[in-house]
């Protein structure tokens, strides 16, 4: 299979990394662990080596830790259906498209996640930034460990800004 950027030029200005924090937080639940670590290691070969790499379908299955057996009921080929099936990527012969920004979540898909994650997503997309009314104190900066936000973002107590700079990996190195 030969890979390709799947360009779109509203979702290379706003949307999100396939590598990033909102991508494995809030799509990982929707499309699952194999379909996103494929369109992830996908998004990192055309970074790493450009558009129109070669690659072997085993060798991208053994890459995710998936069956390397031919076939529709294979594990890769499902990830590879699923992740067709969300927009994530698209198959033309022998050619692969992946997306390298990732959209947010529609509302349709928001309401499949968990409580705690749909708590978690509105307080990502709020514009306004402003912390819910039962938080004490100054927000604290970005510069505080990774898994303190996450442990925050988890009961809805962190600002947008604390959660996109997670994706920007200002906080995770």
């Amino acid at each position: 299979m030969i890979l390709h950027a799947w360009p779109d030029p509203l979702l290379d200005r706003t949307g999100f990394r396939p590598t990033g924090f909102y991508v494995e937080r809030y799509w990982g639940p929707i499309v699952g662990p194999s379909c996103l670590l494929l369109v992830r290691g996908l998004a990192r070969r055309i970074e790493a080596d450009g558009d129109g790499p070669t690659v072997e379908a085993a060798a991208l299955a053994a890459d995710i830790g998936c069956s390397s057996k031919a076939g529709p009921a294979s594990q890769f080929w499902r990830a590879v259906r699923r992740a067709q099936r969300f927009g994530l990527l698209r198959q033309h012969d022998d050619r692969l498209y992946v997306r390298q920004r990732i959209g947010p979540l529609s509302a349709r898909l928001v309401h499949r996640l968990p409580a705690h994650l749909r708590t978690e997503h509105r307080v990502w997309l709020d514009e306004e930034g402003s912390p819910p009314p039962d938080r004490t104190g100054p927000p604290p900066g970005l510069a505080g460990p990774a898994i303190d936000v996450l442990r925050r973002a988890a009961r809805g107590l962190c600002t947008p800004t604390e959660l996109r700079a997670l994706d920007d990996r200002r906080l995770l190195g």
